[in-house]
């Protein structure tokens, strides 16, 4: 990683907000009650069985549909030559 924006939500989950994190030395989400945002020490080879005891099956249905729908529009994106910006 060279740059702390690299890895921003993993960094901010192991680092300044840890006190409301939960999760594992490679996979950590905010803590129940906040939002189920995680970030993983190495997002190339994410861990999500290190946070299957952190969320119910309501919230992983969640996190898997929304990773599912920015891949989507994201590939989408790229294979019409859409600028995000």
């Amino acid at each position: 990683m060279k740059h702390l924006l690299d890895n921003i939500v993993w960094h901010a989950l192991s680092g300044p907000q840890l006190r409301f994190s939960a999760g594992a030395d490679d996979a950590k989400r905010y803590a129940t009650g906040f939002s189920p945002i995680v970030g993983f020490a190495d997002p190339a080879n994410p861990n999500f069985d290190a946070l299957r005891p952190h969320f119910d099956t309501r919230e992983l249905t969640e996190l898997t549909t929304t990773i599912a729908t920015y891949n989507l529009v994201s590939r989408f994106l790229e294979a019409m030559k859409i600028d995000h910006e």
